[in-house]
């Protein structure tokens, strides 16, 4: 049996590395049949906040993962703390800049139910995004929701985007996307919106 991270998986391997204070270097992706493992095979279950993703094994203590760069797609899961377990999410990879987690999702319930979710995991629904926000295009026939949480006080630094994906008079499916670690354009009187205008030209400019 390999100890070689990711080994154990189909979909890429490596995904997230564990942040547990005294233990060896964990790795955590799916194996073949969907399930989170590391690299010995131990399961593991996995929980998203709306700012971090804690995995937590049968027999262990919750660890903090951290992305790791390159990594495939990392699937299994679900909302956690003020996020409802209703909601189900794809990890994947984000390129190089601010962002340290990108993820899909999927929520079973109605719009206004996951809109309420991430308002009580810290978010706000964000006009300026609902307006401007030219960086992501709505499907034909929808139209999105942004959400952004505060992030730091003065630079914005470190806020989560939740982007839902809606369609007029569809009101049980909703989709969308989660990004966390760049700055919030909203806050710090100007200075936010300048580091986040930095971020999105060097997004271009990578594409």
């Amino acid at each position: 049996m390999s100890d070689r991270p990711g080994s154990r998986g189909d979909r890429g391997g490596i995904g997230f590395v564990l942040r547990c204070e005294g233990s060896p270097e964990i790795f955590v992706s799916n194996d073949a049949d969907g399930h989170l493992v590391d690299q010995s095979g131990r399961r593991y279950a996995g929980t998203f906040d709306g700012r971090q993703v804690v995995f937590r094994s049968a027999d262990g203590l919750p660890c903090e993962g951290a992305w790791v760069l390159g990594s495939g797609e990392v699937t299994g899961i679900s909302g956690g703390g003020d996020l409802s377990e209703r909601f189900h999410f794809t990890f994947l990879d984000h390129g190089r800049g601010n962002q340290r987690l990108n993820a899909r999702f999927r929520f079973e319930g109605k719009t206004e139910e996951a809109i309420a979710a991430f308002l009580g995991a810290g978010y706000c629904v964000s006009r300026w995004d609902n307006r401007f926000n030219k960086q992501h295009q709505a499907p034909a026939g929808g139209f999105l929701v942004h959400l952004r949480s505060r992030g730091h006080w003065l630079t914005g630094a470190d806020s989560g985007h939740a982007i839902l994906t809606m369609f007029p008079g569809e009101r049980s499916s909703v989709s969308g996307e989660v990004h966390v670690g760049e700055h919030n354009p909203t806050t710090g009187m100007g200075i936010g919106f300048l580091l986040h205008l930095a971020e999105t030209y060097a997004w271009w400019a990578r594409r």
